[in-house]
Parts: C-alpha cells; structure tokens; sequence
C-alpha cells in the first residue's frame, strides 16, 4: 500500500504492527479492522486480486493432522481461530475491497455464496445477513442487497499426493474468475527452501507462485487476510505482486516474518 495509507493504518485500533519489506506489507491485526478502515477509506476494488486461506469452522487446533511418533514436536501454536468460519460482513467487505476472489477451501463456504444484505439501523448500526425476512424490520433505514462471493467458472484443485492417508486428497479454492478450472498436482510436504512447519495449515509456497504466474499478477495489488505461516508472502517477493497480508496471532507474525528474511530468495516451483 502506499506510504500515506499505512501512515494512516498505523493509527487504527486493531492494528499492533506493520512492517514493509520490498513489495510485501506485512500486518500483524485483526483483519476486520483492517476490511472496516478500507471500507470508511472508500477503497473499492483498490486489490485487484484477494487471495486467502479463512478459518473452515472444522476445529484444526484439535486434530492431530497426521502427526505420528516419528514427526517433529510442534514448536508452533494450534489455536483455536479454526473454530468459526469468517463473518457474513467479512465476506461482504472482502468483494467490496477486491475486484476478484480465489478462497482456498471455498467448498466450506457455499453458505457465503449467495446474496448478502447490510442492514442500517437508525442508531448507525449494521448487520449482514443472507435473509432479510429473518430480522425485525422495525427501525431499518435501509438495505442495500450485495453479493457475497459468487463463483466464477475457475476452480483451483490441489492435488496433495495423499498416497491413501487419512484426510482430504484434494483442496478447492473457489475463485470469481471466469477461466478454465486447473488441477495443481504437487506433493502437500514442504521442500527445504521453505523453512520449519509454522501453521497448523501451512500451505507450501510453490501454490501461491503457481496462482502468481497463472493469473499474471506481477505489479498488481494483492491481499491476504489470513497469513498463517505467511508462505504466500515468499511467492509474492519473488514474482512481484504487490502483497498486503495480515495476521492477527503475533506467535504467527513474527514466525512467518523470519522465515521470509531467511527463505524469500529461494525459487521453490518446480513442476
């Protein structure tokens, strides 16, 4: 983002810290803050791509994620932000703040892709709801119907090279892209260009740089609201788009952070 805007962000409650290295601002926050300030800043379709990885509301921090005695102890925190799936308004002031979506695991997320409603109360107060007939009209000083994340043509599907283990051999990302779908086949085990494991989801680099170069995004503005073990931030150094990603648990800020100062450099796809 520019230097007057981050100046600007620097101020906002919710945001504990941001850092700037090359083409990469990195937040440490709550991503909500961040969506409502870009909302009051009237930044509609300032990204021109979203790419993000929310919670999927399947309780991650307390799965075991094929861990087994031979694994390496866990030096990174499980959490509980896995919990809940990201807000209606979440969803809403995303589509408004970027032109396009690509949402890994968006398969979770049918509930968001239809039609959302922000409903304005006379005392200033909002909601977003998908059905309006569900609330109290009373006091209502209008709604203004929006699209949550409708779905393009384009499904990302990354084939994890499972070899019969026990959770999912693929992964979705719905996208708003209206292109042909793609399988990405590459194993889900992190290469020696990528660092330790940070994140409990922590998705290899190579994805991120495989989005990068299919979609042409070199020098184009691109946010993540959820950046885990901050990988994509490596992708986005290395083919040039122009990143804000965000996290709002610090232990994953600073861990993702230190990997990008020690691994950014390293190419890692490799098809």
């Amino acid at each position: 983002m520019e230097k007057e805007q981050l100046s600007a962000l620097e101020k906002v409650k919710g945001i504990e810290k941001i850092v700037t290295r090359g083409n990469i601002d990195f937040l440490c926050g709550d991503n909500m803050a961040f969506l409502r300030w870009c909302k009051e800043e009237m930044l509609m379709g300032y990204f021109h791509l979203g790419i993000v990885d929310p919670p999927y509301g399947i309780s991650v921090g307390d799965m075991k994620l094929g861990a087994t005695k031979d694994s390496k102890p866990r030096d990174y925190e499980m959490g509980k932000w896995d919990n809940e799936v990201p807000s209606l308004e979440y969803w809403y002031l995303l589509s408004y703040v970027c032109r396009d979506l690509i949402v890994w695991g968006g398969n979770y997320f049918t509930d968001t892709n239809s039609n959302i409603y922000e409903i304005v109360y006379a005392d200033g107060t909002k909601l977003y709801l998908q059905d309006i007939r569900k609330i109290n009209k009373e006091g209502i000083v209008e709604a203004n119907f929006s699209k949550g994340m409708s779905a393009g043509r384009c499904y990302y599907i990354w084939d994890k090279k499972n070899n019969g283990m026990s959770f999912a051999d693929c992964e979705i990302a719905t996208t708003t892209l209206d292109k042909s779908a793609r399988i990405i086949p590459k194993s889900r085990s992190l290469n020696k260009t990528e660092g330790d494991k940070r994140h409990p989801t922590h998705k290899p680099a190579y994805l991120y740089e495989y989005l990068y170069l299919e979609n042409l995004l070199r020098g184009k503005k691109i946010l993540d609201t959820h950046g885990g073990s901050f990988s994509h931030a490596q992708a986005a150094f290395r083919e040039g788009g122009k990143l804000t990603i965000m996290d709002r648990e610090e232990s994953y800020f600073k861990s993702g952070l230190e990997a990008f100062d020690n691994k950014a450099v390293a190419p890692t796809l490799a098809f």
